[in-house]
């Protein structure tokens, strides 16, 4: 697979992964969310690609950060807190379930890279808590 067709696939393989998560209302890319999903809701996006410079013949191995953020409103801090993190946390094991996405020969491994509770937001007297996890697929792509 080719560089330009891997990101589509890999975010579509991975939407699928979460697509069987209960208490989620809306899952979305974040490169096409318009407007932004109604919580509680994971939005999904990928960061930087960096190429890993090793070559196998005509191959490249590529790292590609995959952002699984999740948002929830509550008016109690603690549940929206706590909502936001295990969706977070359930969204992570989910991907991990299946390390090559069922694209196996391309993405090599799915590793989980960083996770973070972040600060909630009041607005229009909701409260939008979010946390997120970050895995990062290596795919072997052509050159």
């Amino acid at each position: 697979m080719k560089l330009e067709d891997a990101t589509d696939a890999v975010l579509d393989a991975v939407i699928a992964q979460l697509n069987d998560l209960e208490d989620i209302k809306t899952i979305v890319r974040g490169d096409r969310a318009s407007p932004p999903p109604e919580p509680p809701a994971l939005w999904v996006w990928h960061e930087e690609m960096t190429c890993q410079h090793v070559n196998t013949a005509l191959r490249e191995e590529w790292s590609m950060p995959i952002v699984l953020a999740a948002f929830v409103y509550d008016n109690d801090p603690t549940e929206g807190y706590d909502r936001a993190r295990k969706m977070a946390a359930q969204a992570r094991s989910a991907v991990l379930s299946d390390r090559t996405l069922g694209m196996r020969g391309t993405v090599r491994d799915v590793r989980s890279t960083s996770f973070s509770a972040n600060p909630r937001m009041t607005n229009d007297k909701k409260t939008l808590f979010w946390a997120d996890a970050v895995v990062t697929a290596n795919l072997l792509l052509e050159g």
